[in-house]
């Protein structure tokens, strides 16, 4: 989900151009928010899968916690030069998870 290798950098680059010209071309409104909602579905599973139970309010909020970390983890490895270092992102991302799953270490 981060903008890791070349592959993810070219899809958060399209990404950011939809939700960047979807006010002025609203046929792009749909496909931003097909994107955004699969993103979102994807945290709330993972949430759910590490939280060991079905989904209710505590996993909607950490889903959502965890969807706007890795929102803004994804901007600022795209702001940052490939060729620097992205384990700092990667660490902020574990310990995020390590939060979400009960009983493991802090």
């Amino acid at each position: 989900m981060l903008p890791l290798d070349p592959d993810r950098r070219a899809e958060l680059e399209v990404n950011v151009a939809l939700i960047a010209e979807a006010p002025a071309l609203p046929e792009l409104v749909a496909i931003r928010n097909h994107a955004s909602q699969q993103l979102g579905e994807a945290c709330t599973r993972l949430v759910e899968l590490l939280r060991g139970r079905p989904r209710d309010g505590q996993i909607v909020r950490q889903a959502r916690r965890l969807y706007a970390l890795i929102d803004g983890l994804a901007l600022h490895l795209l702001m940052q030069s490939p060729s620097e270092d992205s384990a700092w992102a990667v660490e902020v991302l574990r310990e995020e998870l390590a939060h979400i799953t009960p009983g493991a270490p802090a």
